[in-house]
């Protein structure tokens, strides 16, 4: 008898299905964002220049410096100086690390597109946590590798898509923890990786000093008896310290302090210009000498710039849907392995989206309305999207035709947003690029201009 006709037709192994689809979706966000990335000649200004430059100068000489002064909240000695005194240095570490190997812009645009893919794959693990559906998972993990401003962030040198990865994989640690069975080894881990990713996040963007209260605040709320809650609360809270240990280190060897002063500073100012500001005081005498009715009118503007930067971060039509998925997710246990746990997650989630948004308006209104707010809720759409799908893809009869219904109309509802984002990272690279030649030929007139003895010019512009 013939060896095949008798063990019947060939499968395929369980799961390899599955196993394909995740790699081509993954392999398809890669590609597209690399497109992209092989155009980019300059890294650009601001927040790209800032960590590119400082990756530079680590991958060459080992040092975290700045080769350049961008504000006054920090007065520093000289034009090069230790780059943590305001924005954080965690994502120039990381970027170092293919400069030294001898890789170029492009080599950290990649890795920054291998973070965006990351960010998805953490969606992808938290939902499935949470009890979703192997589609539905992929589904939320499709939709984040296709968010037109994390795409964005993914094709160049800058801190929200690494911040956005750590933030997801801290969330995502969580729900891990607390869903697996109490006596299970891998409890602790779980909440240990819990705290390092919080660490990770915090060494990226400051925005996540509230990130580990708030995760504390979450073990404190799960449904694990009281002596575990103590104990994995403080596994998650000493591997967050442990791993905070060497840029606490390195703050205080450069600054004499755990934290920078001049973050604190950034809080009385009137408007962003003050960063700018050289020798200007920013203190509470300052602040309140500018009236009550001045603060409270910028606060104001703050609030409403803030609201519609939430309401555009969506649109309004997928915030509906979030919003009846996390009613959904947010509500006690309704039986299953994930409800409880969905519930805590959920809380976190809009925990961590009121603080920003009152930390933004109400304390840091000056720096809300460059870009501070959007990079800090940013961080929580990929959480958002699991969750509410997850809780949304319960109310469906468990079909795959439903299920497809279902991302369907979540696409949808995001309109063409899912579809701008190729379009909007080349648009910033054309912009970067012409960033780039205006440096150059600055550096060609500077060339020329030079006479024998001069000294190294210094350029002094605002923009």
């Amino acid at each position: 008898m013939n060896r095949s006709h008798a063990e019947g037709p060939r499968r395929f192994p369980r799961g390899a299905g599955w196993w394909s689809s995740v790699a081509l979706v993954f392999a398809a966000a890669l590609f597209m964002r690399l497109d992209v990335a092989r155009g980019l000649r300059h890294p650009g200004q601001s927040d790209a220049s800032f960590y590119f430059d400082v990756a530079k100068n680590l991958a060459a000489a080992g040092r975290l410096e700045i080769d350049y002064v961008w504000h006054y909240l920090s007065p520093p000695d000289g034009l090069t100086h230790p780059a943590g005194d305001y924005w954080m240095v965690g994502s120039s570490v990381l970027m170092a690390l293919p400069l030294a190997l001898g890789g170029g812009l492009f080599a950290t645009v990649a890795l920054a597109a291998l973070f965006g893919l990351a960010t998805a794959a953490a969606t992808l693990i938290l939902a499935r946590s949470l009890g979703a559906s192997r589609p539905v998972a992929l589904g939320a993990a499709a939709f984040v590798l296709l968010e037109p401003t994390l795409f964005n962030f993914s094709t160049s040198p800058n801190a929200p898509v690494f911040y956005t990865t750590f933030v997801t994989a801290t969330l995502a640690a969580l729900a891990r923890a607390l869903v697996l069975p109490s006596g299970a080894g891998r409890v602790a881990l779980a909440f240990a990786l819990t705290g390092v990713f919080a660490a990770l996040a915090h060494m990226t963007r400051q925005d996540a000093l509230f990130l580990m209260p708030t995760v504390l605040a979450a073990v404190a709320l799960s449904s694990r008896p009281a002596g575990e809650r103590t104990r994995y609360g403080l596994c998650a809270l000493g591997a967050y310290l442990v791993a905070m240990i060497p840029l606490l280190l390195l703050n205080l060897s450069h600054f004499g302090a755990p934290l920078p002063a001049g973050l604190a500073r950034a809080v009385f100012a009137a408007g962003y210009e003050d960063i700018y500001a050289y020798a200007k005081p920013l203190d509470w005498q300052s602040y309140q000498a500018q009236g009550w009715n001045s603060i409270w009118a910028a606060k104001q503007i703050a609030l409403k710039c803030n609201a519609k930067e939430l309401a555009g971060l969506l649109g309004w039509g997928l915030w509906v849907l979030v919003a009846l998925g996390l009613w959904r997710a947010a509500r006690p246990v309704l039986g299953g392995r994930g409800g409880r746990a969905r519930a805590v997650v959920a809380l976190t989630v809009l925990a961590l989206l009121a603080i920003q948004f009152g930390f933004y308006s109400l304390v840091a209104s000056a720096v809300a309305t460059e870009g501070g707010f959007l990079k800090a809720i940013l961080a929580l759409v990929p959480a958002l999207v699991a969750l509410s799908l997850t809780a949304l893809a319960e109310l469906l009869p468990q079909r795959g035709l439903a299920t497809s219904l279902l991302l369907l109309v979540f696409g949808v509802a995001g309109g063409t947003r899912l579809i701008e984002g190729p379009e909007r990272a080349r648009r910033k690279v054309r912009f970067s690029n012409a960033i780039g030649e205006q440096v150059a030929e600055l550096a060609r007139g500077l060339e020329l201009a030079a006479q024998p003895g001069d000294p190294e010019p210094v350029v002094m512009t605002r923009s």
